[in-house]
């Protein structure tokens, strides 16, 4: 077994989430241990951020096994045409493939959050390391085993992150491998799921989605509404101030612009893919199979309509459900959905668009009373600063 698929599988990551759930457990009583229920004093950045990482990566645990069940219901659904001997071989490559993806990925990850620390911690670091050998903060040897702990931690963390958003994105690829080839994937009107037979992809890339949701909604939260209104006091284990608390705004916000690129990536552009492919299929429909229905409905009603004897009532009995078979096909093909999901999940999509993408915008563009004024401004600042 490669490594990358022995380090993703869910009992690895979920013991590794037991170990995450430890240092936060350690955490939450060296805050307690310093400041009780003085809770304007907590590190509600360090407890909220994992607490994110646990969620989002224990929902990324079971992508594999829905995935499976995703490409069986597309089967049971009979939209997939594939054998049992290409069911195993798509499965197999879905889990095993793209392993190049997934390091690099997980690399890539890796080096934006070390960067980010870099940025935070880095002057601090220097600042306490003066300190230690110059004798002035004998007790400094503390706070940087504490900042190396926590950095190391995240550093595992966000490799592991890495990987997951790396395997997220090539199961995009399904859908690209659906969409082109018409070997596969059968588009069917007025399938009884709502979404011409493709729910059950359709879920499954909601639920990747959802899985970038937790952070890219815990980092909009950040960087775009609680730093710039958060209060000029913060006290923290390491005692910083409030200005490097307030230095997070910037990592956060290209952290949220990385996941953004993955959320595409991952769920946007499959979505879309399999969009393209439905409204090719109901303009294919339309030029063709709908012009042919209409023609066969006007004949067989013509035909009810010739003289016949003592046959006439059985007659009718027998064009009439053919005449009401060609017309649910027929109005099956004319509102035909051009969506790889039912009302209900794409209402849910809409949503967690919303929330990841138009809200912290909107808050941060509210945010007028913050040293950089207006979010936009802000942004623009930030940006100056880095050219």
């Amino acid at each position: 077994m490669h490594w990358i698929d022995a380090v993703l599988q869910s009992r690895r990551i979920k013991w590794f989430l037991g170990l995450i759930a430890l240092y936060l457990g350690y955490q939450i009583w060296r805050n307690y241990q310093y400041f009780g229920t003085n809770w304007t004093c907590w590190d509600f950045m360090l407890i909220s951020g994992f607490l994110a990482f646990i969620l989002a990566v224990w929902l990324a645990a079971d992508l594999d096994r829905r995935l499976n069940r995703a490409i069986d219901q597309l089967r049971l659904n009979n939209v997939l045409v594939i054998d049992d001997t290409g069911v195993a071989q798509l499965k197999q490559d879905m889990s095993t493939g793209g392993r190049a993806v997934q390091f690099w990925s997980g690399l890539l990850i890796t080096l934006v959050i070390f960067g980010s620390y870099l940025y935070v911690f880095g002057p601090l670091t220097m600042r306490v390391w003066t300190a230690w050998q110059s004798g002035q903060h004998p007790a400094a040897s503390a706070t940087l085993i504490q900042i190396g702990t926590f950095t190391f931690v995240s550093a595992l963390g966000a490799a592991l992150a890495g990987l997951l958003f790396g395997r997220l994105t090539h199961y995009g690829r399904l859908a690209g491998v659906l969409s082109k080839d018409e070997r596969y994937l059968r588009i069917v009107p007025g399938h009884a799921d709502g979404a011409c037979g493709l729910k059950p992809i359709g879920d499954y890339y909601l639920y990747q989605a959802l899985v970038f949701a937790v952070p890219i909604i815990w980092l909009s939260a950040w960087w775009a509404w609680i730093i710039p209104n958060y209060q000029d006091m913060l006290c923290t284990l390491t005692g910083q101030p409030h200005t490097l608390f307030a230095t997070w705004q910037v990592p956060y916000f290209f952290q949220w612009l990385v996941v953004l690129i993955y959320f595409y990536m991952g769920f946007v552009w499959p979505f879309l893919a399999l969009r393209r492919r439905i409204k090719q299929a109901r303009s294919s429909f339309n030029s063709s199979v709908a012009a042919r229905l209409q023609d066969d409905i006007y004949a067989l009603q013509n035909q009810l309509t010739e003289p016949r004897a003592a046959d006439a009532t059985q007659h009718q009995l027998t064009i009439l459900p053919m005449i009401d078979a060609k017309s649910k096909e027929l109005w099956a093909i004319r509102h035909m959905s051009g969506w790889p999901m039912d009302a209900g999940t794409l209402t849910k999509y809409r949503s967690l668009l919303i929330g990841e993408v138009a809200l912290p915008l909107i808050a941060a563009l509210a945010t007028s009373d913050n040293p950089g004024g207006s979010g936009f401004q802000l942004i623009n600042s930030w940006l100056s600063k880095l050219i």
